[in-house]
Formats: structure tokens, C-alpha cells, sequence
């Protein structure tokens, strides 16, 4: 069940830009490439995923952005599944 809408932006990359962020209710999930260099230009490197729940980050992760975009819908899934919300 696909409940985080998501936003994509393609201009700049690194550690300093959200390359892919979701959001559902009081859930963030932000997709950064793992990165420090030329903002302009996409890095091959692996991706780091912040979940923040009331802006408090709760969990993290690192690999591909496809991956990371998974794990986060899973994650969603799982935790209102445990709190019946």
C-alpha cells in the first residue's frame, strides 16, 4: 500500500539536498545521496534515508535510491500495523 506521497527534485545532490522526499501525516522520509562534491552533477555513490516522525528522526538507512524508496513504504506499513492506525 503505497500511502507516502512523494516529491523528486533533480538540480542538486549531495548531503545538503533531499533528492527524493515523502511525506504521510507526521512522517518525513528524506532521500539524500551520501555525497560531498559538484552539487550539479549526480553522484554514483549510495543514498542515505532519514525517516523523522514529529520531526524527531527515528531511523535511518543507506543504499540505492529504489531500495531506500522500499524501505520506506515497508517501514510506513509495518508501524501502522503495529499501532492499528
Amino acid at each position: 500500500m503505497n500511502l507516502i506521497i512523494w516529491t523528486e527534485q533533480d538540480k542538486f545532490y549531495g548531503l545538503d539536498y533531499s533528492t527524493k522526499k515523502g511525506e504521510y501525516k507526521d512522517f518525513t522520509f528524506d532521500i539524500r545521496y551520501d555525497y560531498c562534491g559538484d552539487a550539479t552533477t549526480r553522484p554514483k555513490c549510495g543514498c542515505c534515508l532519514l525517516i523523522y516522525f514529529k520531526n524527531k528522526r527515528i531511523e535511518s538507512k543507506m543504499g540505492d535510491i529504489d531500495l531506500l524508496t522500499v524501505i520506506a513504504e515497508k517501514y510506513l506499513d509495518k508501524f501502522l500495523k503495529e499501532y492499528k492506525l
